[in-house]
């Protein structure tokens, strides 16, 4: 990664809106890639890892408490705020 980019980070603003920052190099990550294998593969129990992988225990924190419902951060109000997080990392330099 060049040195440009190591700290180069990206506010995604999502539907609900909370506000993340993301590391503009996080979908070029071997070990980001290798636990979407594992969600495409059907290991849901990959999801907590992959939001933490991607955003760090603070904003993984802060995803969880924008989702929260009746004290539950339901696991598919994740993975769609995850689904929404990935498409708009990958709409990056697409106009």
């Amino acid at each position: 990664m060049s040195e440009q980019n190591k700290n180069a980070t990206r506010e995604i603003t999502l539907d609900n809106g909370l506000t993340l920052s993301i590391d503009e190099g996080a979908m070029d990550d071997m070990e980001l890639l290798e636990l979407l294998a594992q969600l495409d593969d059907g290991n849901g129990y990959a999801i907590p890892r992959v939001v933490e992988h991607l955003l760090g225990k603070e904003q993984k924190k802060k995803l969880y408490d924008a989702v929260r419902v009746n004290g539950r951060a339901k696991v598919t109000a994740v993975v769609d705020a995850m689904k929404e997080i990935l498409d708009k990392l990958g709409e990056t330099g697409k106009n």
